[in-house]
This record gives C-alpha cells, structure tokens and sequence, in this order.
C-alpha cells in the first residue's frame, strides 16, 4: 500500500520538523512500514494545481529511493 500525505508548510524547517516527528511516530508504531519523503515547494500565490506538485514529489522520491 501507499500512503500520500499533503502538508503545507511555510518553509523548510517546518517541513524537516513534520517529517522528524512522523518518522518517531512509525518508528514506534512497530507495524513494518518505511517512510520514504518526496517534497515539492511552491509560492502560496501560484495557480498550480494539486496534480503537478503531486508529480515532482513523486519525483522528488524517487530520487530519495535512487540515493539510498
């Protein structure tokens, strides 16, 4: 299974602090699942829509699985 979460945060250390806590909570879940982080940053102000950031997140991740 996947699991997609949207998180919008106003920069980067919010997003590094979402993603540590997440990271303790499954870590302690003991339930077998690996959290794999993919990002994609835009201004609030753009008109992009969801499907685009959701594809170079995607990338992002891929990415991430490449480097590790």
């Amino acid at each position: 299974s996947q699991f997609i979460i949207l998180a919008f945060v106003d920069n980067q250390a919010h997003l590094d602090i979402l993603t540590s806590r997440l990271k303790k909570q499954v870590s302690r879940s003991d339930c077998g699942l690996q959290l794999l982080v993919g990002k994609s940053f835009f201004a609030p102000d753009s008109h992009f829509k969801l499907s685009p950031m959701l594809e170079l997140a995607k990338q992002d991740l891929l990415q991430y699985k490449a480097s590790s």
